[in-house]
């Protein structure tokens, strides 16, 4: 494999000597996050401790206090060599410091704070390494001072077990297992459902800011920002009165806090971020004769008005009924607190999807090479895209 890069490295400097140009095409991507948790050698999951700096590997359960978010600040795939940074539930970062020690209290993230993951067995992303596999144990190295993250267990250091950034080589004590949080295992095990929540005005919609915290019903149309999955913790059909948990585009969940706000910016599931999801008109009175009269009574499906009940016994609320603040404080299934499930492929309209369509079909006909027959072709395509639209969205 050297021998390979060494021929390529080469052959770059021979094109540049004689003259040629060698086109590099721009690669970046965006960071990536994953929501894990990370086992260390002595079995015990590492532990993000409430002084919100010190870091342990001494806990038996992985929870909310164990998840941390590895952020992949080299994006696409998470390869060998990638960069990375880690967040703890606190919301501070890991810091590698010049003493060896490992804090987790940085409000940033600089070259203290980020790290250099690596698999054994897998050589690094110089052009395009292999991908972490998670089932096997990973090691994080600080380049700044060029030392592992180890636990440290010498010096009657075995019950606190704190995480340290000092070691010059990587063996069992420097390597950790990723996990999945429960939360994550039961969502992945969830049916997902994608909606826009159109508020009760029949104008707004329920969005998530760029702040990936407030949660507002602002937004005018249902794109990226108001594109929210629903997560059936009951499974099957989505039906009334089903336990939910309403994810954001930005990838966090709602939470229904004591004081009556609705955020959307946690990423792990407690029973704050669990609603109960509602059919507006039906009531306790409501009894179907069978199950297929549950089916049609009870299932939630586009088109449906709805509402979402909070842990504290509140209803998620649209304050006057849409285009302000959003909150959790309705005592009823009233206007406030409807919103109609819409279907995020009926947005923009299916004639509108059929306009653009074929303004693109005209834009790329001017480079083909036969353009009345790449019209008529890509006319039929855009036309039976809009059909199967229409039938989906009853439009």
């Amino acid at each position: 494999m050297k021998t390979f890069r060494s021929v390529l490295t080469l052959s770059f400097w021979l094109l540049v000597a004689v003259g040629l140009t060698v086109a590099t095409p721009a690669m970046a991507f965006d960071p990536v996050e994953y929501t894990v948790c990370l086992k260390a050698h002595n079995g015990k999951f590492v532990f993000n401790a409430k002084d919100k700096k010190s870091v342990f590997a001494t806990s038996s359960q992985c929870n909310e206090l164990e998840t941390i978010t590895l952020i992949d600040l080299t994006g696409n795939q998470l390869f060998t060599n990638d960069t990375v940074a880690i967040k703890t539930h606190w919301g501070r970062y890991w810091s590698a410091q010049k003493n060896g020690k490992l804090e987790a209290n940085r409000t940033y993230n600089k070259e203290w704070e980020t790290f250099r993951i690596r698999q054994i067995g897998k050589w690094d992303n110089w052009l395009g390494g292999d991908n972490i596999d998670f089932n096997k144990p990973i090691a994080l190295h600080n380049n700044t001072h060029a030392r592992y993250v180890a636990v440290e267990l010498g010096s009657g250091m075995k019950s606190v077990a704190p995480l340290v950034a000092n070691r010059g080589d990587w063996k069992e004590w420097e390597t950790f297992n990723i996990e999945l949080p429960q939360f994550l295992k039961d969502l992945n095990a969830a049916p997902k459902y994608k909606y826009c929540l159109m508020t009760n005005n029949g104008t707004n919609f329920i969005t998530s800011s760029d702040d990936k915290k407030t949660v507002d019903a602002k937004g005018t149309k249902c794109e990226a920002g108001g594109v929210h999955t629903v997560f059936d913790l009951n499974g099957g059909f989505l039906m009334h009165g089903d336990k939910v948990v309403v994810k954001t585009n930005w990838g966090r969940y709602w939470t229904a806090h004591k004081d009556g706000n609705l955020t959307g910016h946690v990423d792990y599931v407690r029973e704050w971020e669990k609603f109960t999801i509602q059919k507006a008109g039906l009531d306790k009175k409501t009894k179907p004769v069978n199950a297929v009269d549950k089916r049609r009574l009870f299932s939630i499906s586009f088109g449906d008005h709805i509402g979402f009940l909070g842990h504290h016994g509140k209803w998620v609320q649209a304050v006057d009924r849409g285009g302000k603040a959003m909150n959790v404080t309705g005592k009823e299934l009233l206007p406030w607190e409807t919103f109609t499930a819409f279907n995020p492929a009926c947005a923009p309209s299916c004639d509108d999807q059929l306009a653009a369509c074929m303004k693109q079909v005209m834009l790329n006909m001017a480079w083909n090479s036969r353009p009345q027959q790449y019209f008529l072709e890509g006319k039929f395509a855009c036309e039976a895209a809009r059909n199967t639209c229409k039938k989906v969205c009853r439009q």
